[in-house]
């Protein structure tokens, strides 16, 4: 899906070490900027060894209702290799008039990323698609 919505790059880190192709597509350098984007102490754990010296890491999840193991993190990786870490919660007006002027100028193709239509008589059967994570983005229908 990211593909088609116009990402330059993709890979599934289900199927491939995520260190590894991370450092296989910047020659070894590392990400200059890494998004955790899911609420999971793991997935920030292993971002620190996905990016570059000088990079960043943004964590923009809501771990709010997702119990979580502490985050075990080792400073020496931030104060040696000067990595920014950063959270981000929610979004600014100036942000969501990006994310729109993205998706009406046709440079993000949403449609791309609707993987079930439901009408809003199947209310149920989207609710069990959407928590058994077999989709990217459902949409309900009158």
């Amino acid at each position: 899906v990211a593909r088609k919505v116009g990402v330059d790059l993709a890979f599934n880190s289900r199927k491939l070490d995520a260190k590894e192709k991370t450092m296989e597509l910047t020659d070894g350098r590392g990400a200059d900027v890494v998004i955790v984007a899911v609420a999971s102490t793991d997935a920030v754990q292993s971002s620190l060894s996905l990016v570059r010296n000088g990079g960043k890491v943004c964590v923009f999840g809501d771990f709010r209702d997702v119990p979580q193991p502490n985050l075990n993190l080792d400073l020496k990786l931030i104060l040696r290799d000067h990595i920014d870490l950063f959270g981000s919660w929610g979004c600014s007006t100036k942000n969501y008039r990006t994310a729109l002027d993205l998706v009406t100028s046709g440079k993000v193709q949403v449609d791309e990323m609707i993987t079930h239509r439901f009408p809003l008589a199947r209310f149920g059967e989207a609710l069990k698609v959407f928590l058994g994570k077999e989709c990217m983005k459902v949409v309900l229908n009158p």
